[in-house]
């Protein structure tokens, strides 16, 4: 396992061999297992969400 520290978080890459088929369940066990291993070690996870492209509400009223 690897880990980066970026600006905001720390990023974790797994790399791992599996065989050709398969590869979306060991995935996905993967996941849950480690998952898990954080909520028992009490590490949360915590994600952010932002408009990247957006406007701002418009109000267009008339010129008295």
């Amino acid at each position: 396992m690897y880990w980066r520290l970026t600006d905001n978080w720390l990023e974790l890459t797994a790399r791992f061999l599996t065989g050709v088929y398969g590869v979306r369940d060991v995935k996905d066990l993967m996941a849950r297992e480690l998952l898990a291993e954080l909520d028992e070690a009490g590490i949360g996870l915590a994600s952010a969400t932002f408009e990247v492209v957006g406007l701002p509400p418009l109000r267009v009223t008339p010129d008295p």
